[in-house]
């Protein structure tokens, strides 16, 4: 018999993949302003909320405004932020913690995988009957 904590903790195990987030802006640089807003006035909220996550901020002169995601697995991602106002910023922050860092694939349509398709067409049970079916009566 399982008691009420042990289910709990296995159902809540999550690792959120994201490990650190690095806003890299220019303090005068007008392209900058929404990066500005961001770490002015909502970076200790987004950071309160994601405590998983480590937050970096880099003012480098003359500089375009960066998002730059680091995950678990080693991979980074680059967003570029350049002219984007405070909520776009949000929202790139919050689709990269969202994110694994892998590069989504494409599902293969075609369900039957050979080395030599065939031209026809899938197999079915009247392929060889040549269109004439007798049935015995």
């Amino acid at each position: 018999v399982m008691s009420a904590q042990h289910t709990t903790q296995r159902f809540a195990r999550f690792v959120p993949q994201l490990r650190k987030i690095t806003l890299i802006y220019c303090r005068g640089h007008v392209a900058s302003q929404g990066m500005r807003d961001v770490v002015d006035q909502e970076l200790l909220s987004v950071g309160s909320n994601q405590r998983h996550t480590v937050f970096q901020v880099k003012a480098i002169a003359r500089s375009d405004p960066l998002i730059r995601a680091e995950y678990l697995n080693g991979k980074e991602k680059v967003v570029n932020a350049r002219c984007m106002g405070k909520n776009d910023i949000l929202k790139e922050m919050k689709k990269l913690s969202a994110e694994t860092g892998y590069k989504p694939k494409k599902f293969s349509v075609n369900p039957v995988f050979s080395s030599k398709p065939s031209i026809q067409g899938d197999w079915h049970a009247f392929l060889d009957t040549k269109g004439t079916i007798k049935f015995s009566t």
